[in-house]
């Protein structure tokens, strides 16, 4: 029987002082800038009925069931639109195939991931899909749907799709983001680069003039 298998992913969140639904979005709106460590399960792209991937958003269905967001930075969206919030995250574990503690995976994200957004055209969206019923509200947000996406798969899909178009010929439009992401699944698992079990990710959130910020830590079972 395959063994759970989990790959870690850093995100930027935000954190406002007030649910969404009752904010006047604009450059002034204040918020704090927060990290997070993702865990997501993989058992579900090791299977072989490729049908079922492309009858299911793959990217959109991987089991995130924990998240530990750390300390964050106050600010303004319009800060951090404008790239005047320097940040960094910093996630790092153990891969299953490491005993020790010899090696580390490594993985990060940069405040220049949001600075070359529409945050804020973003968020109203995401308002009127609240004020709509559309969604939940709350005080704060991941930007896991603005910024480009961390982890194993995230960081290598689009290259990993382009060289598949590239070499069948055809455009990226035609090759299945479904084939993509099971495809690098296995090849996740042939390096045996998930996280050991038993192991803990830790998540830090440094600052522009390299201070840290604050971190976390999540548990992998």
């Amino acid at each position: 029987m395959q063994k759970n298998v989990f790959d870690a992913r850093v995100q930027w969140c935000l954190v406002f002082a007030q649910p969404l639904s009752q904010l006047t979005i604009d450059d002034s709106t204040p918020c704090t800038l927060h990290g997070a460590i993702v865990r997501q399960k993989l058992n579900a792209f090791l299977g072989e009925d490729v049908h079922y991937f492309e009858r299911n958003l793959v990217i959109s269905s991987f089991d995130e069931d924990s998240s530990v967001v750390c300390d964050g930075i106050p600010c303004t969206l319009g800060e951090l639109q404008q790239g005047k919030v320097e940040a960094r995250l910093i996630l790092e574990f153990s891969p299953e195939n490491q005993e020790d503690n010899s090696s580390k995976v490594l993985r990060d994200a940069s405040w220049k991931d949001i600075a070359r957004t529409a945050l804020i055209p973003w968020l109203i969206t995401i308002q009127k899909q609240i004020r709509e019923k559309k969604r939940d509200d709350g005080k704060s947000i991941n930007l896991d749907g603005l910024v480009k996406k961390s982890g194993y798969i995230g960081e290598r899909s689009l290259k990993y799709k382009a060289a598949l178009a590239a070499a069948r010929g055809v455009s990226l439009h035609e090759i299945p983001s479904s084939h993509v992401s099971q495809a690098l699944v296995r090849e996740l698992v042939d390096k045996k680069e998930y996280i050991r079990h038993g192991s803990t990710a830790t998540v830090a959130l440094y600052n522009g003039r390299g201070e840290i910020v604050g971190s976390s830590t999540l548990k992998v079972d």
